[in-house]
């Protein structure tokens, strides 16, 4: 049997998605499930298990080397990390929904350590609905993930220009294009952005 092990990533999965190769897949599964591990690990489930996240987390690392496209320009671990914190966003709200109350209230770990004088009891207390905690604390990071994977490198600096300047001329100006030019990125970007405020 071939060792994949030097294989760079964008080489497994070409092997995966032309020849559908389960060695170079398990490579991939194996080389990424720290990843994983890191991306599921701020998530405490009250009453959940470890093991369910770990499994998603799994089952959406392996959809990423499916849809992954070798050609862009985000990097597979940018890729892979975007589409694990979502599928396990939406696997805890969908649990939630299927049991009609919140039974798995999911909060930061650093939560529990962090909030002076309050303790893990008070932590636990919080019925905050887990989709505006992790928005909250992550949204940034997140969001600059996702621009990252789906938007061109014109479309960044145009997206990023403009939220600096809220000035489609000055937009252009600073970045030497026409103003036709800045409206048809920043509108390329926004249709992609309704991709991230919609999942």
């Amino acid at each position: 049997m071939e060792s994949f092990d030097h294989f760079t990533d964008e080489e497994l999965i070409k092997c995966v998605q032309v020849s559908a190769d389960e060695h170079a897949l398990d490579t991939l599964l194996t080389r990424y499930k720290p990843l994983v591990r890191r991306r599921i690990s701020p998530f405490y489930v009250e009453g959940g298990d470890y093991n369910d996240l770990l499994q998603e987390g799994m089952i959406a690392l392996y959809k990423a080397v499916r849809a992954y496209n070798v050609d862009n320009d985000a990097s597979f671990a940018t890729f892979a990390s975007v589409c694990i914190r979502h599928h396990i966003i939406d696997y805890i709200a969908g649990t939630r929904r299927q049991k009609h109350q919140p039974l798995n209230n999911s909060v930061e770990i650093e939560d529990l350590t962090s909030i002076e004088g309050t303790g893990t009891e008070a932590a636990l207390d919080r019925s905050t609905d887990v989709a505006e905690m992790i928005i909250s604390k992550e949204f940034a990071e997140e969001l600059q993930q996702y621009v990252e994977v789906y938007c061109s490198p014109m479309e960044r600096r145009v997206l990023t220009y403009f939220l600096r300047y809220q000035d489609i001329k000055t937009v252009a100006e600073r970045l030497n294009l026409t103003q036709k030019a800045v409206e048809n990125a920043l509108y390329r970007a926004r249709q992609k952005l309704r991709g991230f405020f919609n999942a």
